[in-house]
């Protein structure tokens, strides 16, 4: 995932250094030209470009994680069968945005350097980039760029398990909501509660009354279920590795220091 300024040359690595060496790339402005029904970028490249795509959900990352790591698809082509493939494509996101992309804090698919600012300013990148594109002009010049690639070291790198960069670190951390981060502290708290009372503490904090999907749907991604108790017909929520017997005699703990 590139993340930059205008005019440092994203385009210009994907147009003028790796197309011509791979062949086999695709350039997609939005992600339905990646992932849309009858899309088949992934069975029929080896080299993706995402194009500042843009994206108001926040399911997008989870749409994407297949794409970025499984090596088989399911491909739809205009008036023939759904199917598997085997692919092989990698996929590049260049942004312009500090934060393309909602991120969970547990992604480890994208390997997201430090994000790229001009050294001097937009008229002497320009200047450099040309300088470069004159060199790729020159016989060998793209030779000795394609022999740096296959013999750059690989070695302990898993593109399914990324190391975290301090550049996606921060990415996730603008990708938390408020009532995210509030969770996160309550949790801490609050190991076993009941619906109302998470509810009650969220007001009393001033936000507004949540969504019960949404709000469920944090609780589960957080590790939470919740179970009925047959005392008082009492319902709690607490970690999924929490068996019942010691959800209650947390929650009773926590109910004695109020």
């Amino acid at each position: 995932m590139l993340s930059s300024a205008p005019g440092t040359g994203k385009g210009f690595l994907f147009h003028n250094i790796l197309t011509p060496i791979l062949q086999h790339t695709h350039l997609v402005k939005d992600y339905d030209g990646l992932m849309g029904k009858h899309s088949v970028a992934l069975a029929h490249n080896l080299l993706i470009l995402l194009d500042d795509a843009k994206t108001s959900s926040d399911s997008m990352e989870t749409k994407l994680k297949s794409a970025l790591s499984e090596p088989r698809v399911a491909i739809e082509p205009k008036h023939e069968m759904p199917r598997m493939v085997d692919t092989y494509a990698r996929v590049i996101l260049a942004s312009n945005e500090l934060r393309p992309l909602r991120l969970d804090k547990d992604e480890r698919r994208w390997y997201v350097p430090q994000r790229i600012e001009h050294r001097v300013s937009l008229e002497e990148t320009a200047n450099f980039i040309s300088q470069i594109a004159a060199w790729l002009e020159e016989p060998e010049s793209l030779g000795k760029v394609y022999n740096y690639f296959k013999t750059y070291s690989l070695e302990g790198f898993n593109r399914k398990y990324v190391n975290q960069t301090e550049t996606l670190k921060e990415m996730i951390g603008m990708s938390e909501s408020p009532i995210e981060g509030f969770l996160s502290a309550y949790l801490d708290d609050e190991p076993v509660f009941t619906y109302n009372g998470i509810q009650d503490a969220l007001a009393a904090e001033g936000y507004n009354k949540q969504k019960d999907s949404y709000l469920k749907r944090l609780l589960n991604e957080a590790g939470y279920t919740n179970g009925r108790f047959k005392r008082n017909s009492l319902t709690l929520w607490h970690p999924k590795s929490l068996a019942k017997d010691q959800a209650l005699a947390k929650f009773d703990t926590t109910a004695s220091r109020l």
